[in-house]
């Protein structure tokens, strides 16, 4: 469409004090314009809410940025806890067994219907060694990348290979770049990674090598009762980043929005009258942002989930894998830039401890570790054979413990300077405020009325898992 100005569009039409020239000139994806022709008072707004004006007419003209943009970390604007994959108390890597409802990164759990799948935290890789050839420079890592992909490399020295790459070669432990200059050859460190641009991790959820089945593999996030209330009868957007192996089909990865009655169940095993919004989307080798939009949910829902859902084919090879981050929902018709439920790194870990929280024991042979901290004192045998401790969270639970996962081997309840061996840790009363666990000791040596402390061992292995999950 033609643009055109005439003086009738930017004629004074305001109210008294206030009758300048000014226009609403339409809106840019982000920015101010970098083309056309525009006068003096004409104002855009671009799709992140920032407003710009022009204050010099011309072709693009002088434009000053009036409003402030949204701002990104809005905490609980995205309904997602740890959409950004970044934290991962439990490990950061598990080979996940078949029909287990098993947690891997904080709040995001899986359920394959064959154990053959592997889901693992993709960080930024640790370079140990660069060497150039002409305008070719090979970089020694420690992760997995694709030829063709884009590489993120910062931290590096000299600061020339800093910056974003297209892979030329790539093979388990090296990829390869070319450049239009020869920087040298060195030995310097810095990080490399694929994850998407402002994303440091993400997930990667792979098929094991060599396996012939083609049962699908879900992962899912279900929000807790009073979480989804606020979602009756608005319209969402549920956003997300990902890529998939070349060995992959490109139109195998869908998308659900669940939504149901009930309170605070898992959408793994069902939502009381569980329904849902879904999409498959073709994805591609290289980073993409995906969304589900605009769709309103019913205004009598009470619980509302994530399900994402990947369809296998084939015999699996080497790299047959997905990897996801910046997932969001939000109540909006489109998407919008990412933000942490949390706001911030910290606000995102509270909300994960508010579900989950595990504690490693504090190793007294080399002095490091984090310890059992905060357990109270002094705490009561029951019996010689068992002792009864409420460990301090950082933050309240959703609801009083419901599970426990631990490291036994090298855990002992220490008085003085004696040690009882732990034999098993089971959930006891207690509050979403201080959990109940209920220790127990073959040796029943536990003394009544005296003060115990939960320590390591030795190996500096041990440690405590306390679950509040849905």
């Amino acid at each position: 469409m033609a643009q055109s100005i005439s003086q009738e569009a930017i004629g004074a039409t305001g109210l008294p004090g206030a009758t300048a020239a000014s226009r609403h000139a339409g809106a840019t994806a982000s920015g101010a314009p970098t083309s056309g022709t525009f006068a003096v008072g004409d104002f855009i707004v671009d799709q992140s809410g920032a407003m710009y004006v022009c204050t010099v007419a011309g072709t693009p003209g002088t434009w000053q940025l009036s409003g402030v943009s949204v701002n990104e970390n809005i905490a609980g604007k995205n309904l997602v806890i740890n959409g950004g994959m970044d934290i991962w108390q439990r490990g950061t890597s598990f080979s996940i067994a078949t029909g287990v409802l098993t947690y891997t990164a904080d709040r995001w759990c899986s359920y394959p219907g064959v154990s053959t799948w592997t889901v693992s935290q993709l960080a930024p890789a640790t370079i140990t060694a660069i060497s150039s050839t002409s305008t070719t420079w090979t970089f020694t890592v420690a992760n997995n990348f694709q030829a063709g992909q884009l590489v993120i490399i910062s931290g590096c020295t000299p600061t020339g290979y800093n910056g974003t790459w297209t892979i030329a070669t790539a093979s388990s432990t090296q990829f390869t770049i070319t450049n239009s200059s020869n920087p040298g050859t060195g030995t310097v460190f810095g990080t490399a990674t694929t994850v998407a641009q402002g994303f440091k991790y993400a997930m990667r959820v792979q098929r094991n090598s060599g396996t012939t089945s083609t049962a699908g593999f879900a992962f899912t996030q279900s929000l807790e009762t009073q979480n989804s209330l606020p979602l009756a009868g608005k319209t969402v957007t549920l956003s997300f980043w990902a890529r998939a192996s070349s060995s992959i089909s490109s139109n195998s990865l869908s998308a659900y929005i669940t939504y149901g009655q009930g309170t605070d169940q898992n959408t793994i095993y069902g939502f009381t009258n569980q329904a849902n919004f879904n999409q498959t989307f073709t994805t591609t080798s290289g980073w993409a942002l995906y969304t589900l939009s605009n769709y309103t949910l019913p205004t009598n829902i009470t619980q509302v989930g994530l399900y994402f859902f990947y369809t296998p084919a084939g015999t699996a090879g080497s790299a047959d894998y997905f990897d996801i981050t910046g997932v969001q929902l939000e109540i909006a018709p489109q998407a919008t830039p990412f933000s942490r439920a949390g706001g911030s790194i910290g606000g995102e870990l509270a909300l994960c401890y508010r579900y989950y929280y595990r504690t490693t024991a504090y190793n007294q042979t080399t002095g490091s570790g984090y310890g059992f901290s905060y357990l109270s004192t002094p705490n009561t045998a029951a019996n010689a054979g068992q002792i009864y401790m409420q460990p301090m969270v950082p933050v309240t639970m959703r609801t009083n413990p419901t599970a426990l996962d631990y490291n036994l081997s090298n855990i002992a309840v220490q008085s003085g300077y004696g040690r009882t061996t732990i034999t098993s840790i089971s959930i006891a009363s207690g509050s979403q405020f201080f959990p109940g666990v209920l220790l127990a000791s073959s040796t029943n040596s536990f003394t009544q009325g005296q003060t115990y402390v939960l320590q390591d061992q030795g190996s500096g292995n041990g440690y405590l898992g306390i679950s509040a999950e849905l």
